[in-house]
Formats: C-alpha cells, structure tokens, sequence
C-alpha cells in the first residue's frame, strides 16, 4: 500500500483508486469524488472523526448525523456540463470516520443533483460513527428506478 493523506478528484472521468493507505488527515474526507466511472478498492482511510465538512460544496457538507467528515465522499453539486456522480463503484475498503461512506448532493434544489447509480459492497466500515450514508432515495428520479439500489447488505461493522 502507497501511504497518502488524502485522495481528491474534482470532475475527473474514470480511474482507479487502488490500494492505499490513506489515514491522518485534518479535513473533510480522505478520498473524496466529484466524478463518474471510477472504482474505489481495496483501500484502507482512517480519517479522523470530526464535524469538518466539505469547504468547497456546501451542498455536499451534510449528512444524517450533520455535518461531518468521511473515509470515502461521493459527491454531486450540480448538473451543469454534465457534472455527475453516477456509475461509481466502491467495494472491498476498510474505513473508518464520523462517516464511513458519504453520499450526498445537492437534491434539495432539484431530485437528480445527488449521487446516483453507484455501487458499495464488501466494505468495513468498522470505527466509524455512521458507516454508510447514501442522500438519494429509492425512485427519487424517476429515469434511474430501479436502478438506484445500493448494496449495502454486504458492507460490515465490528
């Protein structure tokens, strides 16, 4: 593992994140996506727990348990030029933060400004406060029902 302290892809399209070890960082997340098409495997984060949320997206700063950092964001703030989060796959990360994995977006303002279409199976978040957190619900836009299932029935707490 290639020791890091923090991963941040700002609209970037397509790529791999593969083991890291991404741990002590002071801010928001350890590895933090505004794309689409990327995977995410095989990675250990710890980062630390705190109510630091994202400085740059407000829209993607809260969270079930308010605002808070996390091992793995997933974030989408707009639409514009085609800037979305979809089609991203996270699986087999140990994790841990106040949350493990964050999903969030912008849906306030309109239902498909959020991430969407992605997948998360097999990852630990053990140590974290709230270990996954996904913004979009079931059938909230219309053109991805029923694809916006995520699985989580895989993902493990200790």
């Amino acid at each position: 593992m290639f020791p890091v302290h923090v991963l941040i892809i700002n609209n970037g399209w397509g790529g791999i994140i593969e083991s890291n070890y991404i741990h002590d960082n002071s801010s928001w997340a350890g590895a933090s996506v505004v794309g689409s098409y990327w995977t995410i495997r095989y990675n250990t984060i710890y980062q630390p727990s705190t109510t630091t949320g994202s400085p740059y997206h407000p829209e993607c700063r809260g969270g079930p348990i308010g605002t808070g950092s996390a091992a793995i964001t997933l974030c989408q703030f707009t639409d514009a030029n085609n800037q979305v989060t979809i089609q991203n796959l996270i699986h087999n990360n140990t994790v841990a933060s106040r949350y493990g994995i964050l999903l969030i977006g912008a849906d306030a303002s309109a239902p498909y400004k959020a991430p969407r279409n992605n997948t998360l199976n097999n990852n630990v978040v053990t140590g974290s406060n709230f270990g996954c957190a996904d913004d979009f619900k079931i059938g909230q836009w219309f053109s991805d029902y029923p694809r916006d299932l995520i699985v989580l029935s895989r993902y493990t707490e200790r």
